[in-house]
């Protein structure tokens, strides 16, 4: 790269429900990264790939290209390289494992039934995951580089999510407090060994920024198109919840300080907007793509049934393209996503100390014509009571790209049912009981509206 001036742009980087960046599958294993040295890692080429498509989204593509490069046209044989250079993000996982594994499947709403080929697992490290972020543009222009420096920094201030799987709650990273940069004319000799020192100092596994060389970016917050919820949920006295893990035990897992944590996960709850948002928008007079007379009865876990219901039962021919048009159409898949485009929800795993222990309850099953209980069907499982809630409760980062206010009122609606008790989460051998603790914060786009309409739902 034979430019003139060189920003470079660092922060610490942290990942409150953990991250999981794939590499490979293995038959239902989506497996993670890792280096030479067996530590976990997120590629240079993946953050390229997050921050390019936010960008492209915000500032137009043409401005990508400009600054993430283009690939050659085989026709007009024109191309542009890339001015933004990535380093892999090496993770600290703390004083927990490298990482845990999760299993999850898809459940049809109407049937209440797990969809065929639907049930698969995945690897990621553990809550509060950190990491040291850094990346260099290069540009000729130093007020062109001071704008793209600050375009960038808007962007992460807005909350990225990295790595695979975001729609089971991780990945999402925390906006940092403070980002910094540092800005170089590496065409004199003096800037150039600064540059170098700089270089040299990071690569020898240094992490502070120090104030000799950089500088708190100024993030511009007017292009924010992200709105971000922070919502508490508290267990109500006198009940308990149950997520089981597949042995009717509530799941868990350890954190970076390596102490156990019960987890509320988002698939859970994310399962349960959807499922509620559905209903809320086709009695809203709004179109949803799936309904009971798309439903067959002597089909139901077909393949083809399964792929109609992510393509929106708009499957494109073999060749064809992807229509991410059709999300026009039907605001739940817009929120939610499907096959033609990913959702614009991020619902984040949730964490509370599991300080206090889970209680164990027996069940039977009562044969409903003698009214004793049948042969081998006393079974136990473990709950969490309201005690595991009273100091911390799980809290939860709801994030919606560029929201709408339909996208407002399904939210304020779904956390309403949730904290009224009309929507209970996880196992029917628990209560499910969650209740809001305080009015949530927003942040970001429509954050305003969002505040509006939680009052006029709470008169």
């Amino acid at each position: 790269m034979n430019y003139s001036h060189v920003s470079v742009i660092a922060f610490n980087a942290l990942f409150p429900s953990g991250v999981s960046m794939g590499t490979s599958t293995s038959y239902n294993l989506a497996e993670i990264d890792f280096d030479g040295q067996a530590n976990p890692v997120i590629r240079g080429t993946s953050i390229a790939g997050v921050l390019r498509h936010r960008y492209s989204e915000v500032y137009g593509k043409e401005s990508a290209a400009f600054l993430f490069g283009e690939a050659i046209n085989r026709r007009t044989g024109k191309g542009s390289e890339s001015r933004i250079r990535f380093h892999d993000l090496h993770l600290d996982t703390g004083q927990g494992c490298k990482y845990d594994e999760r299993t999850s499947n898809a459940v049809d709403r109407h049937w209440g039934k797990v969809s065929k080929g639907s049930l698969y697992s995945f690897q990621l490290c553990p809550p509060n995951t950190s990491c040291f972020f850094r990346m260099e543009i290069f540009e000729d222009d130093p007020l062109k580089l001071e704008e793209e420096t600050k375009r960038i920094a808007s962007i992460i201030s807005s909350g990225l999510i990295l790595g695979g799987k975001s729609n089971r709650g991780c990945g999402y990273l925390k906006p940092p407090e403070d980002i910094f940069c540092s800005m170089f004319n590496i065409s004199e000799t003096d800037e150039y060994s600064k540059y170098l020192n700089i270089t040299r100092y990071f690569r020898e596994g240094n992490r502070c920024m120090s104030s000799e060389y950089f500088d708190p970016v100024k993030v511009d917050d007017t292009e924010n198109s992200m709105l971000r919820l922070e919502i508490t949920f508290r267990i109500p006295s006198g009940q308990d919840i149950l997520i089981g893990d597949g042995k009717m035990q509530q799941m868990k897992t350890v954190g970076y300080d390596g102490q156990k944590k019960w987890l509320l996960p988002c698939s859970s709850l994310r399962g349960v907007l959807r499922s509620f948002i559905t209903s809320y928008a086709a009695k809203s007079k709004k179109q949803i793509s799936y309904d009971l007379e798309k439903a067959p009865v002597n089909n139901l876990f077909s393949d083809d049934h399964a792929s109609n219901v992510a393509w929106l039962f708009q499957k494109p021919s073999e060749g064809g393209k992807r229509n991410p048009e059709l999300h026009d159409m039907y605001p739940v898949a817009s929120l939610f996503g499907s096959l033609h485009a990913a959702g614009r929800l991020h619902v984040t795993d949730s964490l509370v100390s599991a300080t206090v222990p889970a209680q164990v309850r027996m069940h039977v099953a009562v044969d409903a014509v003698s009214g004793g209980a049948l042969e081998g069907a006393l079974f136990s499982n473990e709950v969490i009571p309201s005690d595991a809630t009273a100091e911390d409760g799980f809290h939860t980062s709801i994030l919606v790209r560029y929201p709408v206010k339909d996208d407002i009122n399904f939210l304020v609606a779904s956390l309403k049912a949730i904290h009224s008790g009309y929507l209970r989460i996880g196992s029917s051998k628990a209560s499910g009981r969650l209740e809001v603790v305080q009015i949530p914060q927003s942040f970001g786009n429509l954050s305003s509206y969002f505040d509006q309409v939680w009052k006029e739902f709470s008169k």
